[in-house]
C-alpha cells in the first residue's frame, strides 16, 4: 500500500495535465486491486511507471525511463513524451531543449521567432541610429587648419560666422532676426523686411529718427 501512495505522489508531483495525472493515478489503483486478486499480468500492465520501469535507488521514475536527483523530469502535457532534462536545458513538450526557449512546444533560438513588426520595428530603428549616427559626424567634424566652425560649414580666416548658419565676408554685415539670415553688403544696413519676419539689406535713409528711415535699394 505504501508503494501505490509514493506511486500516485509521484504522478500528482509531475508537469502534466490533470487528464494525464487522473489517467496514471487510475491505472495505479486498478494495478493494486488487480495484484491484490492475484492477476499478476494485468496488474502490471496497468501498474504505475516507477513500478514499470523498475528505478534503482536515487532515481525516479519518469515516464518510461528514470531520472537522477540532478535531472528534471519532462513530460508532455498528454504524458506521451518524457525525457529527463540536465542543469542548463528547459523542458519542452517532452523533450529538452538547449537554452531558455520554448516555442509551441518546440525548442527555438534564444531570440525566438522574429514578427514581421519586431522586423520592421528593427529596421526602422537602425535606419534612425544611421541617421542620428552621420548628422552627429557631420557636426562634429573638423575644420581645415585657419577655419572656423560655423553650424555645418566652416568660414575661412577674415570671415564671420553670422548666427551660426552662414559666413559673412570681413567687409560684410550680418543681418538676423526671427530666424532669417543675410550677409548685408559694405555701405547698406540691416533692417526690418516689408513683411513681418523678413529682413533686408539696404542702402540707409538720411532721416533722423533711424539708418532704416527713408532707406531704400532694398534686397
Amino acid at each position: 500500500m505504501s508503494t501505490l501512495f509514493e506511486d500516485i505522489s509521484r504522478i500528482v508531483a509531475r508537469p502534466i495535465s490533470r487528464r494525464a495525472a487522473f489517467g496514471q493515478v487510475s491505472r495505479a489503483v486498478g494495478g493494486a486491486a488487480l495484484g491484490y486478486f492475484g492477476f499478476t499480468r494485468a496488474a502490471w500492465a496497468l501498474a504505475a511507471p516507477a513500478a514499470q520501469v523498475g528505478c534503482p535507488s536515487g532515481k525516479a521514475a519518469c515516464g518510461a525511463t528514470c531520472c537522477g536527483s540532478d535531472q528534471t523530469c519532462c513530460i508532455s502535457k498528454d504524458g506521451a513524451k518524457a525525457a529527463c532534462c540536465s542543469s542548463g536545458q528547459t523542458c519542452c513538450g517532452g523533450k529538452c531543449c538547449k537554452g531558455p526557449k520554448c516555442c509551441d512546444d518546440k525548442c527555438c533560438k534564444a531570440g525566438g521567432p522574429l514578427t514581421r513588426r519586431a522586423l520592421i520595428g528593427g529596421a526602422a530603428a537602425a535606419a534612425v541610429a544611421a541617421t542620428v549616427g552621420a548628422t552627429a559626424a557631420g557636426s562634429s567634424s573638423a575644420c581645415k587648419s585657419g577655419q572656423t566652425k560655423c553650424g555645418t560649414t566652416c568660414c575661412s580666416s577674415g570671415q564671420l560666422c553670422c548666427n551660426s548658419t552662414v559666413c559673412c565676408g570681413s567687409n560684410q554685415t550680418c543681418c538676423s532676426s526671427s530666424g532669417l539670415t543675410k550677409c548685408c553688403s559694405p555701405g547698406t544696413v540691416c533692417c526690418p523686411g516689408p513683411t513681418t519676419g523678413k529682413v533686408q539689406c539696404c542702402v540707409p535713409g538720411t532721416g533722423t529718427s533711424g539708418s532704416c528711415v527713408g532707406a531704400t535699394k532694398c534686397t
